[in-house]
Parts: structure tokens; C-alpha cells; sequence
């Protein structure tokens, strides 16, 4: 189950048995500060933590749509359970 909490951040429920048996899985995923709903989707993006987190030119922007990408790849590689993370614009 995806909840928006509000524009800020997602989190991620799920029962995962496959990958983890018998833990419940919560993940939360923030944007960065600058969330453009008609940003571009270039496909790559850097994860971060609960900081604020800047790309090489000092932004901290998102499209919805790498951030979606974003999201879909952490729930496929699991990579960061029971954290809260942010994501940037590459």
C-alpha cells in the first residue's frame, strides 16, 4: 500500500514475504525541495537521506516523474527498509 502523507513525502507498506518473511516493510520516500509536476523525465536521480540533498550544480529538484521512477525502484530492490529517503535530480 503507497499513502501520501502530504506533497512531501510518500510511504511505502507492504508484506513482503518473498525478500523478508514476516516483517512489514515501510519505506518513505521525500522529494526534493523543488517538486516540478512538469519537470522532465530524464530517468536518473540520486538517493539520499532524511537531509536535504544537492546535485552537482547545488539543486535540490524532482520531477514527479523520475521521482515515481524513483519510488517503483525501491520497492523493487528493497534497498533502504525501515528508512526514510529523499530523492534529487542527477
Amino acid at each position: 500500500m503507497c499513502v501520501l502523507h502530504s506533497p512531501q513525502k510518500v510511504c511505502y507498506d507492504t508484506d513482503n514475504e518473498e525478500k523478508h518473511p514476516g516483517v512489514q516493510i515501510k519505506t518513505c520516500v521525500s522529494p526534493a525541495g523543488d517538486f516540478q509536476a512538469e519537470g522532465e523525465c530524464t530517468g536518473e536521480y540520486i538517493p539520499g537521506g532524511e537531509e536535504l540533498t544537492l546535485n552537482d550544480r547545488g539543486e535540490s529538484i524532482i520531477s514527479y516523474a523520475d521521482y515515481a521512477i524513483a519510488m517503483v525502484d525501491e520497492i523493487v530492490d528493497g534497498s533502504h527498509i525501515q528508512e526514510r529517503i529523499s530523492v534529487v535530480r542527477r
